[in-house]
């Protein structure tokens, strides 16, 4: 049985930095500075961002936080943002985004963002794979206890999504790193949501549970 899931492609980023309140902390040009509850500053990756009250989450200009969701001035509800802690700095001093790995082509030296953190990257310097798994080139995949995903773009410099085509296994006795799907039959990796499937099977959004699956499971 087949399903999907959402590859993102993220862009390396220039280290473009302001000073957050107080002078300690500092984010990206392009983000907002959001107060933590340990009385440091977090990131919001969007510009005049509204920091919220749990000091865990931010929302869109003109919006208003709600649990899980950001609410717009004609009620619609629109994502929800984590505050990032701090980007990731790579070898040559370029900056991956928060929750991401750096990996370096072997050939071209080029550093590309893996879009998973702390990430496997593939020897090829292309792809890289989620922690815990192993890089399958030949077979353009990742091996991991119970599932098979295909492997991540590392290079790319767009960001870009791309849909791609991978396997759901059976449920295997490791419970603890997997999310058990409705039935009992199948599960998803952990972190990522249970989606139904027309055919009554289920598909994986590589999405916590405030992922909204769409018409189809796709």
């Amino acid at each position: 049985m087949g399903f999907w899931v959402i590859l993102i492609f993220i862009s390396l980023a220039s280290a473009v930095k302001k000073e957050c309140p107080g002078g300690t902390f500092t984010c990206r040009d392009s983000a907002t500075c959001c107060p933590l509850s340990d009385k440091s500053y977090g990131c919001c990756p969007m510009e005049n961002a509204v920091c919220c009250d749990d000091h865990i989450h931010c929302c869109p200009a003109n919006t208003k936080c709600s649990t899980d969701m950001c609410i717009q001035s004609n009620n619609k509800s629109v994502e929800i943002h984590l505050l990032r802690n701090k980007d990731v700095i790579c070898d040559d001093q370029s900056v991956c985004p928060y929750g991401t790995t750096c990996c370096k082509n072997p050939h071209t030296k080029k550093i590309g963002c893996c879009p998973k953190e702390s990430a496997v990257c593939c020897d090829d310097g292309l792809h890289c794979c989620p922690e815990g798994t192993t890089c399958n080139l030949e077979e353009r995949k990742c091996d991991g206890d119970g599932y098979v995903t295909h492997i991540y773009d590392s290079h790319k410099k767009s960001f870009d999504t791309i849909i791609s085509n991978i396997t759901l296994s059976p449920l295997s006795s490791n419970k603890e790193s997997s999310v058990i799907c409705p039935g009992g039959q199948y599960q998803c990796p952990d972190g990522n949501t249970c989606c139904n499937l027309p055919n009554h099977g289920y598909s994986c959004c590589p999405l916590s549970t405030r992922a909204v699956c769409c018409n189809g499971g796709l």
